[in-house]
């Protein structure tokens, strides 16, 4: 009797203390194998957690702070969209282009910070499929390649639809306002 519910078709989601952090691990199942995400509990009152995405306009990494259940329901997603058709090495690339077609579809729009959650999960997803299958870490320089090469095929793919955030000072705030990617290129 083991702690992983592996095999089966929904995510498994339990919440242990990790090295004194509380730590929300989930189990996912897909046809390749079998992996573990584990992320920091934000505190809040309802279920969030956090992991680390690379923002490259700050060229650094920040923390992303996103529901729990949304959470596991993207990476689901992804897995379904991979598990349904044999991709080979462009398994993660369509997955992609699907679910981000998905999120315009209903949104009318990408927004950056959106696109790089949407990267950030992948890119944890990568992470744990390679280490469930080779016991190797994905090398920071790989993850931050990942996150460039992910944004070129948006800006490619998906510029009609993509949107920057900006900021401007408003009395004594900072105010966000988005502006359309494909207006800031000409």
């Amino acid at each position: 009797m083991g702690f992983f519910k592996f095999g089966s078709k929904k995510p498994s989601i339990n919440h242990q203390i990790i090295q004194g952090k509380k730590c929300t691990v989930f189990q996912f199942s897909m046809k390749a194998t079998d992996f573990v995400i584990t992320c920091h509990v934000a505190p809040a009152p309802e279920p969030l957690i956090s992991f680390p995405s690379y923002d490259p306009r700050l060229g650094r990494y920040v923390e992303i702070v996103y529901g729990e259940k949304d959470f596991a329901d993207d990476i689901q997603k992804l897995i379904d969209t991979i598990d349904y058709e044999d991709r080979g090495e462009e398994a993660f690339y369509y997955a992609f282009d699907v679910f981000v077609t998905e999120h315009i579809n209903e949104f009318n729009r990408l927004i950056d910070t959106d696109l790089f959650r949407i990267i950030s999960e992948i890119i944890l997803m990568m992470e744990a499929v390679l280490k469930a299958r080779v016991k190797e870490q994905l090398p920071e320089q790989d993850k931050i390649d990942i996150m460039h090469s992910y944004i070129n095929r948006t800006l490619t793919k998906f510029a009609n639809n993509f949107y920057i955030t900006k900021y401007r000072r408003s009395n004594f705030n900072i105010e966000p306002y988005l502006v359309k990617y494909s207006d800031t290129v000409r």
